[in-house]
């Protein structure tokens, strides 16, 4: 049974912080954190990895599965609105990293860590995963499934 794992950075959160002050971005990870609860089974366990980067746990979800459900979270997240002291409305959105573990003994966390690489460069608000078939790291649009 398949095992697959998500790494969710919130994109540009130093400047939140920086430019709204800590209790917006305490607010900011709170609301991403409520949105991926609303998101995941029981069985799936979601950890904070850094400052603001997540883990998610997808038992039994195959690396397909995984990416749908980081697809989704994306688009839930790019729709969360922010309110700044002042009044200024703002959004956030994230970067997503998808791997499945594999038979070999590659680390899944470092598959999904790559993935999530690949989905911050250039520009932010992506998913990118570890193509099982291919073995190499891609949007999933480019992956057989």
């Amino acid at each position: 049974m398949p095992s697959s794992l998500l790494i969710i950075d919130v994109d540009r959160f130093k400047p939140i912080n920086d430019k709204y002050g800590h209790s917006i971005g305490d607010r900011v990870l709170v609301d991403v954190v409520a949105v991926i609860d609303q998101c995941t089974r029981e069985q799936d366990k979601l950890c904070r990895y850094g400052g603001d980067e997540f883990v998610l746990l997808l038992p039994g979800s195959n690396v397909h599965q995984a990416y749908a459900l980081a697809t989704r979270l994306s688009r839930k997240i790019d729709a969360l609105e922010f309110q700044s002291s002042s009044g200024k409305t703002f959004g956030v959105s994230c970067s997503i990293g998808v791997a499945t573990q594999a038979l070999d003994d590659v680390s899944i966390v470092e598959r999904a860590d790559k993935a999530l690489y690949m989905s911050k460069k250039g520009c932010s608000g992506r998913v990118h995963m570890y193509c099982p078939e291919t073995h190499v790291i891609q949007e999933c649009s480019q992956c057989g499934d």
